[in-house]
């Protein structure tokens, strides 16, 4: 609503499950139209452009066979809100004759799967929208579907008024372990090696932490964050060159990170004061199966988890060191990050709690149990001169606000000099 374009990103949290025809419906909705507008109007007068549009931007699984689920191909869709008429489509996967296509063997790029489930990010001043690309199909078994399996695992740079790629980069070639790249793509804009750069930040999946310049995909770094084992070293790209002997079998194979990956949907958050790129992470080792038995589509195999647990990890954003972690207990938090001016992060931890921590060292300033298993990203708005932070546990929504009048430090009184007794 800057003034040029305003999105309104609307998709179901599984698009696997969301198909043509209840996109095209979901498009034309009144409501969902009605929710479009009010996007419009808000943005009007701040508008400094002529015409302001406002998109749906639809990630969504295509199938030919609704009940196949397994053997579909992802698509974006582009509709007007105002008409609901389809503006441009993207594929996730090239289809022959487009470059990208001979990066899967045979047909197999017809049920790769390569879907879009997270939500993608826009630069107003680039005019691109930047989205994290799934998993290919099938998991676990990558013998069919040989080749790097473009544009799965990847991160894309599409133009929202055409829907034209402008960029790619994958960050996992031919992925066999269900590690997609839809964790959120982070855009910040600060120095690099002493040069200003737009830069996009990502925590992966994989286990690797990523530097790209955002206006044409170039790799700046690629190390890890956490425990790897999959991998024999980064090529000239920056992509991690898979160990072959990591590859799942029927006798099983021991893999960090896990199928859920080292951090996964959880929300992080970039600090430009310290420099520090915050997230929830998920140290995990697992035993990886290939299972013939079980096909060649879909689900062809299968993890089991041995340990995990969750950690908050403050990365050096030119480094990708950690500078400080704090430990969320086993198994892991489902809560995103959120970091303010002001210096403080929330988040939530394995148990449940609401944690207030000090971005500069992690240190615990609050916490409060939950009662719950907390699976979400808190939020700060302002309303009425207030400000308020929003957050969840199970289905509770919890509210918190500062006070309505700022309240002045308590400071200890002073005490009286001691005095001597002359004699």
């Amino acid at each position: 609503a800057d003034g040029a374009l305003a999105l309104v990103l609307l998709f179901d949290q599984f698009p696997r499950n969301l198909y043509r025809n209840s996109a095209h419906a979901f498009a034309t909705d009144p409501l969902a139209r009605a929710v479009a507008r009010l996007a419009v109007e808000t943005g009007k007068d701040r508008a400094t452009a002529p015409e302001l549009r406002c998109f749906f931007y639809m990630p969504f699984m295509h199938s030919e066979d609704l009940a196949d689920q397994d053997r579909s191909v992802a698509l974006f869709e582009a509709y007007d809100a105002e008409t609901g008429k389809e503006v441009w489509r993207f594929k996730t996967i090239p289809e022959p004759g487009e470059p990208g296509n001979e990066t899967w063997n045979g047909d197999s790029w017809k049920h790769g799967g390569a879907p879009v489930w997270l939500t993608g990010s826009y630069d107003s001043e680039l005019n691109l929208t930047y989205w994290g690309i799934g998993n290919p199909s099938p998991d676990f078994n990558g013998d069919a579907r040989a080749g790097d399996n473009l544009y799965s695992d990847s991160i894309v740079a599409l133009d929202p008024d055409t829907g034209k790629l402008k960029w790619w980069y994958q960050n996992t070639p031919h992925d066999t372990h269900d590690w997609d790249s839809l964790e959120m793509p982070v855009l910040v804009d600060a120095p690099w090696k002493g040069k200003a750069r737009k830069l996009l930040l990502q925590a992966n999946r994989n286990g690797f932490y990523y530097i790209l310049d955002r206006t044409n995909g170039e790799s700046l770094l690629t190390v890890p964050f956490g425990p790897v084992n999959w991998t024999s070293g980064v090529d000239k790209q920056g992509r991690p060159i898979p160990e072959p002997a990591k590859e799942p079998s029927p006798d099983g194979v021991l893999i960090a990170p896990d199928e859920g990956g080292l951090t996964n949907y959880r929300s992080p958050s970039f600090d430009p004061k310290t420099g520090l790129f915050i997230l929830s992470a998920h140290p995990a080792y697992s035993i990886y199966f290939n299972k013939p038995a079980d096909g060649s589509y879909g689900w062809a195999g299968a993890d089991y988890g041995l340990w995990g647990k969750g950690v908050l990890e403050a990365i050096d954003y030119q480094t990708g060191k950690i500078r400080w972690t704090h430990e969320l207990g086993p198994g892991g938090s489902g809560a995103g990050v959120l970091t303010t001016d002001s210096g403080i992060t929330f988040t939530g931890d394995a148990p449940g709690n609401f944690l207030v921590l000090d971005t500069a060292t992690g240190k615990t300033l609050w916490h409060a149990g939950s009662g719950a298993r907390i699976g979400s990203s808190p939020i700060t708005y302002e309303l009425d001169g207030r400000q308020y932070l929003l957050t969840s546990s199970g289905s509770v929504l919890f509210a918190f606000a500062l006070p309505e009048t700022p309240v002045a430090p308590k400071r200890p009184k002073a005490q009286s000099k001691p005095t001597s007794n002359q004699h």
